[in-house]
């Protein structure tokens, strides 16, 4: 997948195509990254069905 822009706003269509690829190879876990939990959030409902693992690194320790 490519995006015109970086960023949050590719969020929905990547979490939709990592759930549809998933399915579609008979995976049920998803590992996703996530800084503040929002990508996690937004897994919980779009990702049905999936064992999600979150992977995250505080914001404070880069000053993000």
């Amino acid at each position: 997948m490519r995006f015109d822009q970086p960023g949050k706003i590719n969020t929905l269509q990547t979490l939709e195509a990592a759930a549809a690829r998933g399915r579609d190879r008979g995976i049920d876990e998803i590992v996703l990254a996530t800084t503040t939990g929002e990508t996690a959030r937004q897994a919980l409902d779009l990702c049905k069905g999936f064992k999600l693992v979150k992977s995250s690194v505080s914001r404070e320790i880069f000053n993000i």
